[in-house]
């Protein structure tokens, strides 16, 4: 905790050094959003024993984003972004009964669910050729998920993560560019509450790898449009025990192979 903590005061220390030597220029841009999700549990003998699926038609919603671009007319600059997704939606449910015993598949039913993820990052770009830039960064956001499985059965996963990140954009014409993003996220404090029973558990861990590759046309000086699809792996290892009603209950492994589909433009000021 103390060095992720660390790295969180580096970073607030390498954007507030941005905002007072450097110029900044600004763009903000919007995005729908729609998820496929494939999120499944597994019990101690890694027994499938519940999942969760949509399309990207059921899990929708939006993302913001605001960003400034210090020395952006060099070949060697800096960016501070802050971003917003919201989803909301509801997926199939596949699985058993709390307690009755019953194999995976015994109860079906629809989760109505709730996503947040919200981000600050501080990202390096070098311009390597006329066509090629790379750059690299370093994140913190908080994520958030409820999981409504019934209106007396609800979860809430959520954690602060730290957020490496590395990327390159390539230039295919003259107003289109092609990008990949490569990111991990690393949990802090994951947690899980859960109602009937009302139980906190403490995750062992909670890792993220993402890739995303954003198509940029750009229409002038102050407008683009862009479309991206970023996939996501996520591995969300067991709790410890917690007691109640003489039942001990936690949270198993899981396992999520998310997709978001964007379609957004961006304005340049």
């Amino acid at each position: 905790m103390q060095n992720g903590m660390k790295k969180c005061l580096a970073l607030g220390f390498l954007i507030a050094a941005e905002a007072l030597f450097a110029s900044p220029s600004f763009t903000n841009s919007i995005a729908l959003v729609g998820q496929y999700m494939d999120y499944r549990e597994y019990n101690k003998a890694g027994v499938l024993v519940d999942s969760e699926k949509s399309d990207f038609s059921e899990m929708a919603g939006a993302e913001i984003n605001f960003a400034l671009l210090f020395d952006k007319r060099t070949r060697s600059y800096s960016q501070i972004d802050v971003n917003f997704l919201g989803l909301g939606g509801n997926t199939e449910y596949r699985g058993s009964l709390l307690n009755s015993g019953l194999p995976y598949g015994s109860h079906v039913s629809s989760t109505a669910n709730y996503i947040v993820d919200t981000e600050m990052t501080y990202t390096k770009h070098h311009i390597l050729s006329d066509v090629l830039e790379v750059n690299y960064g370093l994140g913190l956001g908080y994520y958030m998920w409820e999981r409504s499985l019934s209106a007396s059965q609800v979860e809430l996963y959520d954690w602060f993560y730290l957020k490496p990140t590395v990327g390159m954009r390539l230039e295919i014409t003259k107003n289109l560019n092609l990008g990949l993003n490569l990111a991990y996220k690393y949990a802090i404090n994951p947690a899980m509450s859960a109602t009937s029973p009302d139980l906190d558990f403490t995750l062992g861990g909670v890792d993220v790898l993402e890739a995303s590759i954003p198509l940029t046309y750009t229409f002038s000086n102050t407008f683009d449009m862009f479309i991206a699809l970023k996939v996501e792996e996520q591995k969300i290892k067991a709790s410890g025990t917690e007691h109640s009603g003489g039942n001990d209950y936690y949270e198993p492994d899981s396992t999520a192979k998310n997709q978001y589909l964007k379609v957004g433009m961006t304005f340049k000021y």
